[in-house]
Parts: C-alpha cells; sequence; structure tokens
C-alpha cells in the first residue's frame, strides 16, 4: 500500500508562534477569510442576486416617489486679456487661475447671488412647485408669503459648483424633485451671478478708467509746468536758442582765444626784439646793428655825402699814382689822410645814425608792446567775461535740456496712459472682459440623476452581499466551535497532531468508525491515520514515551475512536500494543476489539486477577486489550491510586506502546488523574461541535500535568466546511484510488 509523506499536506502548516492576544489567549482563533467566502459562496450568490433584485425595484420605487433631477451649466474661466488681438490669450499662471476659479465658486454660492434669485419675482413663476413649499399664510392679512430666508437656506444646501478636473470650466448644477424647476433655479443662479459678475467688471473698469483719466489731467498739468520752467529758463527777448547761443558764445570763446594766443605772440617777438637791440646797443665791443640798421644808415644823406668826398679822394689819390706820384709824396700822403679822417667820420656818423635808428626802433617796439598788452589785458578779460558767460548757458542749456527730457518722458507716459484707457475701454466690450463667459447654459435633462440601474443594481448587489457576509462574519466571530483543524494552528501554544475525516465521506465505505483503519485500509480515513502514527511514532521514539493517554473534551467526540485506530496504525508498522479501557463511566474497547469486557483493569486494580491473566489476545495481529474490568470493581479513585503506576511500569515493560482511553474530561476527571501516571497525552476534539475555549481549558490543564501534552487530533472533519478541507479530502480519496 502507498502511504502518504510522514508530515501531511492536508495539515495546514502552523502559524509562527507570537505572543498571544487578548482574544487567542481566552481561546479563540484568527478567521481565514477565503474559506469563509468558499464555505458560504453559493449563499453569497444568492444574496447579489436578491441583492440586485431588490436594487431594480427600488429603482422604480424611487423614480416615482423620490427623483432627482440635476441641470448644469458651464462657465469657462479665462486668463487675463493682455491684448486686443489676443484676446482670451494672457499668460496667468495656473496658480493664478486656479485662484481665480476658487473665488469664482464661492461667488456663485454666495448669499449676494442667491439673495437675488430669492427675491427675483420670476422664481416662483418658473419653478412654482420648488416655492409652493415656502409659501406660509401671513396670519395678519391671510395671504401667503413666499418665506425667502427658508428658501435661501434650501438653495445653498441644494446649489453645488465645482471644477472640472483638468479644464478650466466650472460646473454649477442643482439637485431637485422637479425637473422644470431645477432647470429654472440654475438658470436664475446663472443670471444672477452673470449679472453680479458684470457689475463689479463694470464698477472695476470705472475705477480703473477714473483713476487714468486722473494721471492723464496730472501729467498734463506737470508737462504745462515743465514748460513753463523751460520758457523762463530761456532768456528774455531772445529770438535765439539756447543752443545757438551756447554755439555762438562757444566761436566767440574760440576766437578770443585765437586772437589772445596771436597777440601774446607778437607781444613775445616785441619783447624778444626790444631785449635783443637793447642788448647788441650795450655791447662793450661796439653797437653794429643788423643788417636793416647798416642798411638804413647807409642810405643817410649825410653818409652818402662822406662816402662820395671819400670815392672823389680815392680817386684822386689813384690818379696821383698814375702821374708818377709816389706815396710817400706829401700831397700823397695829405690825401691818404683827409680820406682817413672822412672814413672815420663816416664810421662815426654811421656808428650816431646805428644808435639813434636804434634807440628809435626800440621804442617803437616799446609802444608796440605797451599796445600788445592792453590788447592781451583786453583779450584776457573779454576771454574770461565769455567763459562765465559760456558756463552759464551751458547750465542753462543743461536745465533746459533736463526740463526737455522730463517734458518728452511725461509726454510718453501719458500716451501710453491713454492707450491704456483706450484698451480698457474696447477690452471691456468684449464677451469675456470679465474673464468668464457661459460655455452652456442650463438644459432640461433628460435622465434622473438618481436613481439609476446602472448604479441601483451593483449597490443591491452589493448590500445584499454586504449583509449577508457581514451577518455570516459575525456568526463566524461568535460561534467558538472547532471547524477545522486550521483553528486548532491558530491557538497559541497549541499544536496540532494531525486529523480525522468523516468517517461517512470515506470513499470505501461506510462502517465502524473505531476500526476504520482495519475494515477499510484504502480509505482516506485509514490514511488519516497513517499520517497521525507517523507524527506520534516520531515524538515518542524521541522522547522515549510508551503510554499514551487519548482523551476528548466532550462525549462523542471520538477519543475511543482516535485511540483504537491509533492502536491499529502501530500494530500494522510492527510494534506490540497494548490498548487498556480506563472509561469505568461507558467502556467500550471489549466492543471494539471483541474480547471480554472483564477480567480488565479494575479487577487487576482491584488486586483480584494478575495482569498477565487480565490480558486478553484481539484478532488483531500484535494488539492486546486489557479491558474495563468487571462492574462491582470499578473505583474511580482506583485510577489515581499506586497500583495504577504499577500497572502502567508492567505494561511498559511487556509493550512498545500502551495506549490509553478515558472518559470525557468535561464528564470526569479521570483523564487528568491519568496524566501525571502516563508518559504523553493526546487530546481529540469533534470539528464542528467542541468549543475553542474548553480545548485551550484542557490544554492548560493537561500542560500542568507530569506527562508531555503532545496535541490535539481533531476528529470527524467534514468536507461540508468548504475551504481547503473539501479539496485536501477529495484529493487524498482519489490518491488512494489510484
Amino acid at each position: 500500500m502507498t502511504t502518504l509523506p510522514t508530515t501531511p499536506t492536508n495539515i495546514p502548516a502552523p502559524m509562527p508562534r507570537s505572543a498571544p492576544s487578548a482574544a487567542s489567549a481566552a481561546g479563540g482563533a484568527s478567521i481565514d477569510p477565503v474559506k469563509l467566502i468558499n464555505r458560504h459562496k453559493w449563499l453569497l450568490l444568492a444574496s447579489g442576486v436578491v441583492g440586485g433584485m431588490v436594487g431594480t425595484g427600488l429603482n422604480y420605487l424611487l423614480e416615482e416617489v423620490y427623483p432627482v433631477w440635476k441641470p448644469i451649466a458651464l462657465f469657462w474661466c479665462t486668463p487675463p486679456i493682455e491684448d486686443i488681438v489676443r484676446s482670451g490669450g494672457g499668460n496667468a499662471s495656473e496658480t493664478e487661475m486656479a485662484r481665480f476659479m476658487q473665488t469664482q465658486l464661492k461667488v456663485m454660492t454666495s448669499d449676494n447671488v442667491l439673495q437675488r434669485v430669492v427675491e427675483d419675482p420670476n422664481l416662483q413663476q418658473s419653478a412654482k412647485d420648488w416655492c409652493a413649499k415656502f409659501m406660509r399664510v401671513n396670519p395678519a392679512t391671510g395671504e401667503k408669503v413666499f418665506n425667502q430666508v427658508r428658501a435661501l437656506r434650501w438653495l445653498k444646501d441644494d446649489l453645488s459648483t465645482r471644477l472640472l478636473p483638468g479644464t478650466t470650466l466650472i460646473e454649477l448644477a442643482y439637485s431637485g424633485h422637479f425637473k422644470q424647476d431645477s432647470t429654472a433655479i440654475v438658470g436664475l443662479v446663472r443670471e444672477k451671478y452673470m449679472q453680479v459678475l458684470a457689475s463689479q467688471g463694470q464698477q472695476q473698469q470705472d475705477d480703473r478708467t477714473r483713476s487714468m483719466q486722473e494721471s492723464l489731467k496730472r501729467i498734463d498739468d506737470e508737462v504745462k509746468g515743465l514748460q513753463t520752467a523751460r520758457r523762463r529758463s530761456i532768456e528774455e527777448g531772445t529770438a535765439e536758442s539756447v543752443d545757438q547761443r551756447v554755439s555762438a558764445n562757444e566761436q566767440l570763446l574760440l576766437n578770443t582765444n585765437e586772437e589772445l594766443l596771436k597777440v601774446e605772440q607778437d607781444l613775445t617777438r616785441a619783447l624778444q626784439r626790444r631785449d635783443a637791440i637793447a642788448q647788441d646797443v650795450d655791447r662793450p665791443e661796439g653797437f653794429v646793428g643788423n643788417a636793416q640798421l647798416q642798411e638804413t644808415a647807409d642810405r643817410d644823406p649825410l653818409v652818402l655825402d662822406i662816402k662820395g668826398r671819400i670815392s672823389r679822394a680815392e680817386d684822386e689819390l689813384k690818379a696821383m699814382l698814375n702821374k708818377g706820384m709816389s706815396r710817400e709824396h706829401r700831397e700823397y700822403k695829405a690825401m691818404e689822410a683827409r680820406i682817413a679822417g672822412a672814413k672815420q667820420n663816416l664810421d662815426e656818423e654811421r656808428t650816431r645814425l646805428l644808435h639813434q635808428l636804434a634807440s628809435a626802433e626800440k621804442d617803437q617796439y616799446e609802444k608796440e608792446i605797451a599796445i600788445f598788452e592792453a590788447q592781451k589785458s583786453a583779450l584776457t578779460q573779454k576771454k574770461e567775461t565769455v567763459s562765465r558767460r559760456q558756463i552759464e548757458l551751458t547750465q542753462l542749456q543743461s536745465i533746459v535740456k533736463d526740463t526737455s527730457a522730463q517734458i518728452d518722458n511725461a509726454l510718453k507716459t501719458r500716451a501710453s496712459t491713454n492707450d491704456d484707457l483706450q484698451k480698457i475701454i474696447t477690452l471691456s466690450q468684449l464677451a469675456n472682459s470679465n474673464r468668464v463667459v457661459v460655455y452652456q447654459p442650463e438644459r432640461v435633462p433628460a435622465e434622473l440623476t438618481f436613481p439609476q440601474l446602472k448604479f441601483m443594481i451593483p449597490l443591491g448587489i452589493l448590500a445584499g452581499i454586504g449583509l449577508v457576509g457581514g451577518l455570516t462574519f459575525l456568526r463566524e466571530i461568535i460561534d467558538q466551535r472547532v471547524k477545522s483543524p486550521s483553528d486548532i494552528t491558530l491557538m497559541p501554544r497549541v499544536k496540532l497532531l494531525g486529523w480525522i475525516p468523516d468517517a461517512s465521506e470515506d470513499p470505501e465505505g461506510k462502517g465502524a468508525a473505531e476500526t476504520a483503519f482495519r475494515d477499510r485500509p484504502r480509505g482516506i480515513v485509514a490514511e488519516s491515520y497513517r499520517q497521525l502514527r507517523s507524527s506520534v511514532s516520531k515524538r515518542i521514539d524521541q522522547m522515549g514515551h510508551k503510554t499514551i493517554l487519548v482523551m476528548s473534551g466532550m462525549p462523542g467526540s471520538g477519543a475511543t475512536s482516535v485511540a483504537s485506530n491509533l492502536a491499529l496504525a502501530m500494530a500494522a508498522a510492527d510494534k506490540k500494543v497494548l490498548v487498556i479501557d480506563c472509561n469505568f463511566r461507558r467502556p467500550s474497547m471489549h466492543r471494539v476489539f471483541g474480547v471480554q469486557e472483564s477480567p480488565g483493569v479494575a479487577d487487576v486494580l482491584g488486586a483480584a486477577k494478575p495482569l498477565d491473566s487480565a490480558i486478553q489476545k484481539s484478532s488483531t495481529p500484535n494488539v492486546d486489550v486489557l479491558s474495563v474490568g468487571s462492574k462491582e470493581l470499578r473505583v474511580v479513585e482506583r485510577l489515581a491510586a499506586n497500583a495504577k503506576g504499577d500497572l502502567l511500569a508492567r505494561a511498559k515493560a511487556l509493550y512498545d506502546v500502551v495506549i490509553i482511553d478515558v472518559a470525557p474530561a468535561v464528564v470526569a476527571g479521570d483523564g487528568f488523574a491519568l496524566a501525571h501516571r502516563v508518559d504523553a497525552s493526546i487530546l481529540v476534539v469533534r470539528a464542528m461541535a467542541d468549543k475553542r475555549g474548553m480545548v485551550a481549558r484542557i490544554k492548560n490543564e493537561l500542560g500542568e500535568a507530569r506527562s508531555e501534552f503532545m496535541g490535539v487530533v481533531v476528529n470527524g472533519v467534514r468536507a461540508s466546511i468548504g475551504g481547503y478541507m473539501r479539496g485536501n479530502i477529495r484529493a487524498a480519496a482519489e490518491y488512494s484510488k489510484a
């Protein structure tokens, strides 16, 4: 026979151990949502179908008793208009646009707008049904009066605005029960909002226009003042401009400088010449004069006369020589003397004339020097006067230029301001001058906003599934029964040894659950006991245990079936097994293995029979049975006596494994007494019957005993609990048939 792995794959792996929570400490366990949904999937499906039907019916009912219509109007917000040509195409930042649009949302639903709506007489004409609920009878006059305060409050509650994501559109909507009335209300709100917006825009335009006109007047006054100041800066009665006078005065200064330079040069030459003459006259070697003076002196009549006489004397002297007169002749000598005297007279006369001419020339230069110095002084004074005038004219020119520049700037500013004023006037005539235009006016809605089948049916389905799922989840939380092996694995410090399917679901057929391992060896129950045997054998081999107490919490949990089948599984693994029936209340091991009820445990403990003679052979090899014994000797107290310890010690010497069946823990304390005498203990609980709190309490008590608490076996697990069990049980059955 093929056996499954030692660690069964169909047993959920234990969760990592951690500090127990308050719920788990009390024996609670977590809920597996997948398993819970799988278990109740048909119920949830049915609740979804019913919820969808209820949603459909509710939709048609609400269409009659509570319809909601939602007409909308759309407004388009534009950036600031910065240029007439690019109207609507400004460069506003995202932050500025977002702030502007948020402001418009507040303005649309402001008291200023809505108060105008409720005060408009057209509201009571176009939305009669809506206004009817706000009509009150005036006790004084008996007339019906429209309650504007209450209507305004309702209008605020039902009117909504929002920004359409990713656009610059604003949606204005009203949710009401009357289609025509709701549309009329949206239209009135739109109309009043645009009126308020236009009024605000006109007021802003008037303020800007007034401000610019005042600026233009101020600029005109400033220009006039500057022009007056410029005229005053120019000398009275002068036709020439300042620039011309500056240029003329500058030329005059230039000419004066040139004249002064020429006079200074002439003066310098005259001084040099005068000084040269004076220096020449005063030379120690004698005054010879210059060539011009010498020439002037030579032309003097007296000098010419002397030169003539000298020339005639020299001619006579030559004639004397020609006549043969010797040079030593008295007449010749006298002539030479006369010539020498004439030459001396000539030199003296020439010197006198040169001195006379030099003195005259010096006097002339003195006169010229005086004239030049007078001219220089006059020109210098003129230069200073012209220079001062030039400075004054330059300063005046600077003042005039600055004033002219100020006038030009003022005129440019005036032109720019005037252009802006004209632009404002032009832009105010555009449709989007207030940056908000009606993109789509309100229309009578063609379909209801609420209810709608596409929402009501899914809502009904979700409500049905949610209600049933919530009740199921609540029931699961309240229900403390152990439903599956996973409930044990989730309990703190509790080990799951194995789980046994319900015998009625074994594909091998029905039969006695106590001998399922022997009678249906290929069934899933037998295979589960093999897996349980592997877990138990591994632990007792490691620890050297031989005596094992199998105890249940409640009657009917199947402790006897687990004990008998575990014994049969151990025997099939070539172990010599002794089964001891210590259930003095309802013994059944003698019936399971087909042996006598007595002698047995009671006889051995009462010393009526020795152990060897009380043990009975069963029909299964390697399995012996020590039944309960005689009724008159069944004293429960003897199970905790020393004699019981001696009995177990002798049994351990004779057998490989000793399995002890005992009464359930909730009806008797026999099991807890025996837990101090055996090596190990196993707790058996029945799925969908025993409570987790009871399991935790019994586990704690068994954990305090001398023996080792090996773990819990979940018995009677049915595939109907859903989740993983159904698939595991089915897979094990199919695998066993292969």
